[in-house]
């Protein structure tokens, strides 16, 4: 079931929700994104709710061409307005989704799936089978095909680019993509860069299990309670600067925006300049924060889950680098206490699910 505001003004006794105009490119069928300007500790109601999406999603919330994609309650894809909620089309079962302008699935047979992203009709299926989706950037999308291989496929037809062998061992491998590289880290294998042009290595480097995202013009390591953050130079690998984690849960998956990164440090979220690794700020937490779901920047916000879910998530205004409110929403329905929150930030707005469960909150 929908419940929300859809676009209106929400006006309470201490605070407001104001609306802003997105870019002209975007459309008048858009709705205007709104902007959160309550005084700290006023929580935010969701812009939207959903309550019949998939229980145990195997992806979260993705940003399709300005609007959120998620799967429903059958595993079929459901795109919804990121202000309204307004479903806009339903699409087909799939495992998994990269979004952006032209999204790519993987279907329940391990085709790749190439969508229309205005209406969800698939415009064109792989006969090769791949066994999971790694990452995409804006033209290629990269999976892992049936014998162990990274493959490189072209966003706007379909067709493989390039196949390489996998150069780390894939336990534990994850990926990230961007300014014309492929990031691949490995638990036991360290981290590699290929080129995104042709596949071949670029560097490697050592590392102890590291999730790696990527700036402008770096990589940044951390997670899985990593002692150590790493900064790498993206085109040489070579490493920039660490910073020793504070608490002893260690480093949660570090997000880079701008000149910052942020970052879990226990129960602690941090801001470090992503060129010195000087930290910037730090607010602590009533709670330990979340490893495994990396912050989210929003305007003015930095959304950061709880390692309990339960307990909800934690919102900090950057300028004033102090908690803004914690979200903490009754579940819908039974949850299993492992089951974490996942989101993305699409319009300038977050849209966070938790089970079946799906709220889109503004951004600040």
């Amino acid at each position: 079931m929908l419940t929300g505001v859809g676009a209106a003004v929400l006006l309470a006794a201490a605070g407001a929700t104001a609306l802003r105009a997105l870019p002209e490119e975007d459309g008048p069928a858009r709705t205007p994104a709104p902007r959160w300007s309550g005084p700290p500790g006023t929580v935010p109601e969701p812009l939207w709710s959903y309550d019949g999406a998939t229980a145990q999603p195997t992806f979260g919330p993705v940003d399709v061409d300005g609007r959120v994609c998620f799967a429903g309650g059958g595993g079929e894809l459901l795109l919804r307005d990121p202000v309204s909620g307004v479903q806009r089309w339903r699409g087909p079962v799939v495992r998994d989704l990269v979004g952006g302008r032209r999204p790519v699935a993987l279907g329940p047979d391990g085709s790749l799936l190439f969508l229309d992203p205005a209406d969800g009709t698939v415009r064109h299926r792989t006969r090769e089978r791949v066994t999971g989706l790694l990452v995409a950037d804006e033209d290629q999308v990269y999976a892992l095909d049936a014998k162990g291989g990274v493959a490189a496929f072209e966003r706007a037809d379909g067709g493989v680019r390039w196949r390489v062998s996998v150069p780390v061992p894939s336990t534990a491998l994850s990926a990230a993509a961007g300014h014309g590289h492929l990031i691949l880290s490995s638990a036991v294998g360290g981290v590699v860069a290929l080129s995104a042009t042709d596949g071949s290595p670029v560097w490697r480097r050592p590392t102890n299990g590291s999730r790696a995202a990527l700036s402008a013009n770096a990589v940044l390591l951390g997670g899985a309670g990593d002692r150590t953050l790493t900064c790498l130079d993206r085109e040489r690998g070579e490493p920039l600067w660490t910073l020793p984690a504070d608490d002893g849960a260690g480093f949660g998956v570090p997000t880079p925006a701008g000149d910052d990164v942020y970052v879990a440090d226990g129960r602690q979220l941090r801001s470090v300049d992503v060129k010195t690794g000087e930290s910037r700020w730090t607010v602590l937490a009533a709670e330990e924060l979340a490893r495994d779901q990396a912050p989210l920047v929003a305007g003015s916000g930095i959304f950061a889950p709880l390692r309990r879910p339960e307990l909800g998530i934690l919102v900090v205004h950057r300028g004033r680098a102090a908690e803004q409110y914690v979200f903490a929403p009754a579940p819908a329905g039974e949850v299993r206490a492992d089951v974490s929150w996942r989101g993305a930030v699409v319009a300038g707005n977050v849209i966070w699910q938790r089970g079946g469960t799906v709220r889109a909150l503004p951004g600040m």
